[in-house]
C-alpha cells in the first residue's frame, strides 16, 4: 500500500457483512470459520470482536497512457502523425490489491456490465456471461509473475503473452 500509515492500515480490522449479489469475501469468511454465510451472524461477529486474518496480493502493472507532444510552435494545424504533431506513450504505474483474486478480461466485463441488471439478483452474472459469450472481445496481455522473493525481472517467469 502507499499510504505513510499502510503499516497500521493493513493491520485494522474490516467488517464484512454479506448483503449484496456477489458475497465472495464474506462467504470466504463465513467457511474458513465454519459459521453461515448472513448478514445476522456476520453483523454479531463483528460486534464481538472475532478476527480473521486474510493475505492480500498486489498487483503491478503500467499502464499504456499516450499523450500528444506538439513541437516548439505548438503543432498548430499539424494532423496527427506528422512530423510537427508527434505521439509518444508513457507508462504509468499503478498498483492493486486483492484480497481473493484478481480479474481482467472477460470476467472483470460481466461484473462490470452487470451492475445495469442488478434487480436481477446473483442471476445478473448468468445474464451478463450470456451477453458477453455472444459478443466476445479480444483481450490482449503481457503477463509477467515474479516469485516471492525474486529480486528484479531477470527472476520473474514469463508465463503469458
Amino acid at each position: 500500500m502507499t499510504r505513510t500509515d499502510a503499516s497500521v492500515a493493513q493491520s485494522f480490522p474490516v467488517g464484512v457483512v454479506p448483503a449484496g449479489s456477489g458475497n465472495a469475501v464474506a462467504k470466504s469468511l463465513s467457511h474458513r470459520v465454519g459459521q453461515p454465510c448472513d448478514n445476522v451472524t456476520a453483523a454479531l461477529a463483528i460486534a464481538r470482536g472475532h478476527l480473521v486474518s486474510l493475505d492480500r496480493a498486489e498487483f503491478r502493472a503500467e499502464e499504456a497512457a499516450s499523450t500528444t507532444s506538439p513541437d516548439k510552435d505548438g503543432g498548430a494545424g499539424a494532423p496527427p502523425g506528422s512530423p510537427r504533431h508527434q505521439a509518444r506513450s508513457e507508462r504509468l504505474p499503478i498498483a492493486m490489491h486483492s484480497l481473493l483474486s484478481l480479474s481482467w478480461g472477460f470476467f472483470s466485463d460481466v461484473d462490470i456490465e452487470s451492475e445495469r441488471w442488478r434487480f436481477l439478483g446473483g442471476a445478473r452474472f448468468t445474464v451478463g456471461a450470456i451477453v458477453r459469450v455472444l459478443f466476445m472481445r479480444r483481450y490482449d496481455a503481457k503477463i509477467r509473475f515474479r516469485p516471492l522473493g525474486a529480486e528484479d525481472a531477470a527472476d520473474a517467469a514469463f508465463f503469458l503473452e
